[in-house]
Parts: C-alpha cells; sequence; structure tokens
C-alpha cells in the first residue's frame, strides 16, 4: 500500500505540472517574427497563462537555441499590446535594448547596446508625435561618443543599408548620404531640423530619381473603401461555417508587388471552416493596386488585412 500510495502522488504531481505548462500558447515566428510553421521558424514566442483569463500576459520571444531574446507585457494576448518597459537580449546574453510601449507605440526613453556590452545609444520618442525619435547620445563601434547631448555625427548600419550625415538638436539636419548594400543603390537626401525636403537616388546603371517622399504605402487605384467593398461583397460562408454560427477574426496578410499585383498571401489568424481558403481566394481577385514606393522606386510592399466575421444568421 506504501509504494502504490508513493507512485499515485508522483502520477498526480507530473499531471499537475502539465496542466501548469498547458495554460501558455507557444507561437513558431520566422525571422520577421511573422507566425510561421515549426517546420521553418527562426525564433518561437511565449504567451503565458495564455487559456487563463486575466488583465495581463507575460510575453517571452526565445531565439531557436532557446535562448531568451525579449520580454515584456501584453494587455490583448490576440494582438500583443505592448504597454511598459520591453527589454531585448543578443543571443549571447547581453542586453540588445530597453523600449517601453503604450498602446504598442513606443513612447520616452530608449537605449541599446552593441552586442559586445559597449552603449550604443541613448534616444527619446516624442510624447506628442508617433515615431518622432530624438538621438541624445551616440557611440560607434569603437565606443567613440560621435554625438552629444543631439548634436554631432551618427551613422547607422544594418544588413541592407548605410545611412550616414550630421544630427542637430536630436534630428537629421544637413546633406545625408546613403547605400543599399545588395544593390548599389545609392541616395543623397536633404534634411532641416528633422524634416525630410528632398533627395535622389542613383542605381547601379547610373540611372537617376529625384523625390519628394521617402516611402509610398501601396493603396488600391480605387481607393481602400472600395478594396473593403470588394471583400465584403464577394465573400462567401461556407455552409459548415453557416451550420456551427462561425464568428471571428481572420488575419491575413500579403505582398503587392512592384506590378500592383497581390502575391504570397498568407493566413496569420485562422478561424477555419473553410473560411481561411475563402479569404484567400476572394483577395486573390482583386489585383488593381498602385505599387509603394520607397526612395522614387517601385518595391514590394507587405500589407496586413483582418476580415471581421459577424457569421450568418
Amino acid at each position: 500500500m506504501k509504494k502504490t500510495y508513493i507512485l499515485l502522488i508522483i502520477i498526480f504531481t507530473s499531471n499537475l505540472f502539465l496542466a501548469q505548462e498547458s495554460k501558455d500558447k507557444k507561437v513558431f515566428l520566422d525571422s520577421l517574427s511573422n507566425e510561421t510553421s515549426e517546420e521553418n521558424y527562426k525564433y518561437y514566442r511565449i504567451i503565458k497563462d495564455y487559456f487563463s483569463e486575466q488583465d495581463t500576459y507575460t510575453v517571452q520571444t526565445y531565439y531557436k537555441s532557446g535562448k531568451l531574446k525579449s520580454v515584456g507585457i501584453t494587455n490583448n494576448k490576440e494582438t500583443l499590446m505592448k504597454f511598459g518597459e520591453y527589454i531585448d537580449y543578443f543571443e549571447n546574453g547581453n542586453k540588445e535594448a530597453i523600449t517601453i510601449y503604450k498602446k504598442s507605440i513606443p513612447i520616452g526613453k530608449y537605449t541599446c547596446w552593441y552586442e559586445n556590452g559597449n552603449p550604443k545609444l541613448i534616444g527619446e520618442y516624442s510624447k506628442n508625435k508617433i515615431n518622432d525619435f530624438f538621438i541624445n547620445q551616440y557611440w560607434n563601434e569603437n565606443n567613440i561618443q560621435t554625438v552629444i547631448d543631439g548634436d554631432g555625427n551618427f551613422s547607422v548600419k544594418s544588413d541592407d543599408l548605410i545611412e550616414e550625415g550630421s544630427l542637430r538638436k536630436g534630428t537629421k539636419d544637413g546633406i545625408w548620404n546613403g547605400k543599399y548594400l545588395k544593390t548599389n543603390e545609392t541616395f543623397k537626401e536633404i534634411y532641416q531640423l528633422g524634416h525630410f525636403i528632398n533627395g535622389t537616388s542613383i542605381d547601379k546603371n547610373n540611372v537617376e530619381i529625384k523625390y519628394n517622399e521617402i516611402e509610398i504605402k501601396p493603396v488600391p487605384k480605387k481607393g481602400l473603401d472600395d478594396f473593403s467593398k470588394f471583400i465584403s461583397k464577394k465573400f462567401n460562408y461556407t455552409n459548415v461555417s453557416i451550420i456551427n454560427k462561425i464568428k471571428g477574426k481572420i488575419i491575413l496578410t500579403f505582398i503587392v508587388n512592384k506590378e500592383g499585383k497581390i502575391e504570397d498571401i498568407k493566413i496569420i489568424q485562422s478561424v477555419g471552416f473553410g473560411l481561411d481558403e475563402e479569404a484567400i481566394r476572394v483577395v486573390k481577385k482583386y489585383n488593381d493596386w498602385i505599387p509603394g514606393k520607397v526612395r522614387g522606386r517601385e518595391v514590394n510592399c507587405k500589407f496586413s488585412l483582418p476580415i471581421n466575421l459577424e457569421g450568418m444568421n
């Protein structure tokens, strides 16, 4: 009897542990942090206590290696509405950045570091205008401070782009030069205390294009209202979804390519019952778009579309 009692305790404890684990949700992510399959993921996200109802949820993102990539809080477990402090980490464990959010919009102080732990940048997001960012202090890769109290020379480099120029009062000012590393396209832009004035890009064939806007998003030729009405009119509920009185939201993404055509449609949030396939079918039929532009040149642009389903009576 004693052995049986001990065994039952062990089984009960194990089942309790598994029940606790199942309260979390695991989502696989690609290199752009979009949801993907387990076979193709680069990161994964854990939403703690996802299957319980509460005001806030801890969100942790991990590298494929299992090392922590970021941690923060959301008050919406479906749309991941960020608020409060979010901390990002390099895979070696060093801090990469600390950002403060309100309704998923960064606000206030922002701090980031190089992978070796040296300071990189201290800045501040405007509380009055979305996406306004002021750089207060900056150190280059040699740990030399080149921006002090908002004034100085600044350079930024990513996998695809190099930009450099001067800052005044924390914002771009004067002439800025840049280069796309993959295409060898270069550009020169003029700023006045953070306000973009104009720019000129030159491609690898020395073709020059002047532009007055850095980025132009793709739009339907007949407007977004026409696109919304088209989706609403052409979308058909499946018989099985009508029988089961299905409601909810489908979220999908697609690419508007350089020719203004839709491609690469992916379901990010599924409803099932054949409705995901119907959403893809309808979106595919709408191909009359003005393509997006970056620095005067047509580019492929990603578009996100939520489809709210009220169900059929």
